[in-house]
């Protein structure tokens, strides 16, 4: 009878020494979660939210940017299956234009190799090093290279390689399976979202600066010389287009091709303009009955569209000058 007794006293304890020891393990990884959120808002100067836990409702920690007109979260979440369950960490934020290329870009597999095979899309960007690494899901390669920067591009093959991305057009969400490995690599996840999400804006921003131009209406208007203009962000490029005015033949041009200046019309531009087409960058310069525009499959630096601009105003603004079409 004593034997029984000394047995459930035994294991009893010992059960409940290892749901003790488990509380405390639980307890110990809450707060090593808590104080990697809190570590990673401030090197990236945000807000630390702290989680919840009880018997019924748990939430994870997270971290609250707001940068760049739009709002970046970064938090955990389990997706349950049956007996097991799975830990994702996540970061999210909304396309700051309200709209952004639908995205879906992961890491290459076994999987992804075969799902190549069997003719699932992956757009070649033109990055060697990243076309080896990830499949890529897109509108175009235009719209990837447009939101996904050089540095941030390298970020994700050295920094972020368990990370992929994924977006509806809304929202554009960084993710991996587990807990971050360290504040460091959540921070570059939150800053890597946030130039995703704001890319479009801030390329319309830089459009804006422009002396000539003014936000409005989702995109930028220019105003001056007697020609009046539009820049846009679409989803497969950038386009600056001006009414045509000045008629003459219709014409299309790679503005960095070596023979530019010879597919103009005879008296399309002036000469100082002519040296201009240069300037563009890796656009095109296209003019019909109606208007003309200068298009780029990459984002225009400053320089490029202040010389866009001239071009566009020199090919279709009215003018009188001798030899000009009208």
């Amino acid at each position: 009878m004593i034997l029984p007794v000394v047995l459930f006293l035994v294991f009893g304890g010992l059960g409940v020494a290892f749901a003790f020891a488990l509380v405390r393990s639980e307890r110990a990884r809450r707060e090593e979660l808590a104080a990697l959120f809190a570590d990673t808002a401030h090197r990236v100067g945000a807000r630390f939210v702290p989680g919840e836990t009880g018997f019924f409702k748990s939430r994870s920690p997270s971290v609250v940017l707001n940068q760049h007109d739009t709002q970046v979260v970064a938090d955990t979440y389990v997706v349950s299956s049956g007996k097991s369950s799975t830990t994702y960490s996540r970061v999210a934020a909304a396309y700051s234009l309200d709209r952004g290329p639908v995205l879906h870009i992961r890491r290459q597999g076994a999987l992804n190799s075969l799902g190549k095979m069997l003719g699932m899309q992956d757009i070649e960007i033109g990055d060697p090093i990243f076309d080896e690494a990830y499949m890529i899901k897109a509108p175009s390669a235009g719209a990837v290279l447009r939101v996904l920067g050089d540095d941030h591009r390298l970020a994700l093959l050295h920094q972020l390689p368990g990370w992929w991305i994924k977006s509806d057009g809304v929202t554009v969400k960084l993710e991996r399976f587990g807990y971050p490995d360290s504040a460091g690599e959540l921070a570059q996840a939150m800053r890597v979202a946030t130039a995703i999400a704001s890319a479009d804006k801030r390329i319309l921003d830089l459009a804006a600066a422009h002396p000539d131009a003014r936000s409005e209406g989702g995109g930028v208007v220019f105003d001056a010389s007697g020609a009046k203009g539009r820049f846009s962000v679409e989803e497969h490029e950038c386009v600056l287009r001006v009414q045509n005015d000045q008629g003459g033949p219709p014409f299309g041009l790679d503005c960095e091709a070596p023979d530019a200046a010879e597919r103009l019309p005879e008296g399309a531009l002036e000469p100082a303009l002519i040296a201009q087409l240069a300037a563009i960058g890796e656009g095109r310069l296209v003019r019909d009955a109606h208007q003309a525009w200068v298009s780029w499959w990459v984002a225009p630096d400053a320089d490029q569209i202040e010389a866009a601009w001239r071009v566009l105003v020199g090919v279709a603004a009215p003018s009188t000058r001798v030899g000009a079409f009208r």
